[in-house]
């Protein structure tokens, strides 16, 4: 029997699912096209004090897609795994292992951003201070606030949902084998 909740859960489920896959495809290119329109982006665009109205050539902005890819990566395996788990909840089954191991590949892969978003700032300086007209050179520019921890946080509550929805699953089984 189908709860009035369980179909609102598949119906949310649905329509989040669509976002991911929009997100999962669009990030990529949108990550593409921002660093090569980057000269003509309005300056507000231009994060990166390391290139204060200063044009990239095309290989500089191609190599700093291929550093953006770094961050990307974890973000697009957490995507992945939320479609995989939406995708489950879509279909109306919730407490399965499956379920639980699809969040917790989401909450490592939030874990592990910050870690590539380190990466991705020692890497864009060094790719955008290469032809940078000075006599300094290169240079890294590393930025670190207090809101980048916060996937850190949220992936380990998630992985701990995860290991709740395992114990249910677990739970469920010894049930349906008791007499």
């Amino acid at each position: 029997m189908v709860t009035e909740n369980r179909v609102r859960i598949q119906k949310l489920s649905r329509r989040l699912n669509i976002v991911a896959a929009a997100l999962l495809y669009g990030l990529p290119v949108l990550t593409l096209l921002y660093w090569i329109s980057f000269n003509y982006l309005p300056e507000n665009l231009n994060v990166w004090a390391s290139v204060p109205n200063q044009p990239i050539s095309i290989q500089i902005g191609l190599q700093a897609f291929a550093a953006a890819l770094v961050p990307l990566s974890p973000v697009l395996y957490g995507l992945i795994n939320l479609r995989r788990w939406l995708g489950y909840l879509k279909d109306g089954t919730i407490f399965i292992e499956q379920t639980a191991q699809c969040l917790r590949s989401l909450g490592f892969a939030l874990m592990f951003l910050i870690i590539t978003n380190i990466i991705f700032d020692v890497l864009i300086s060094l790719i955008l201070t290469q032809d940078n007209g000075s006599h300094l050179g290169h240079y890294i520019e590393l930025d670190i606030y207090l809101s980048d921890f916060f996937p850190l946080f949220l992936g380990g509550v998630i992985v701990l949902i995860s290991r709740v929805i395992h114990e249910a699953v677990d739970l469920q089984q010894e049930q349906s084998l008791t007499i």
